[in-house]
């Protein structure tokens, strides 16, 4: 199943992207109207996978980190690399949903 299918027939819980590029914390992608936690999770996947092609075939996850901004933003780091061997690291606000339905 690719991340794309996660969203198949769910067209109003799909998460609109916006800020900035994601290259760095300050440029951080944001990522709206997430409809719960585990939305937003595959909203960041999906973001990298319609730039990189299928997780697990063109990308993998190196690595991943959540900080809190001095201003409460709470932004996740992923590190991936390419099929081709490059690493690439995007940063993504996930202040909407971070936490969001998650048990106590």
């Amino acid at each position: 199943m690719t991340d794309q299918d996660h969203f198949a027939g769910e067209e109003s819980d799909r998460p609109e992207y916006a800020g900035g590029n994601g290259r760095s914390p300050e440029e951080a992608i944001l990522i709206k109207d997430a409809p719960s936690h585990a939305a937003g999770v595959r909203a960041e996947s999906t973001y990298i996978s319609r730039k990189f092609g299928e997780r697990g075939q063109d990308w993998k996850l190196k690595g991943q980190s959540l900080t809190e901004r001095e201003d409460g933003r709470q932004i996740d780091q992923m590190t991936i690399e390419t099929a081709a061997g490059d690493v690439e690291t995007f940063y993504f606000d996930v202040s909407s949903f971070f936490g969001m339905d998650l048990p106590d």
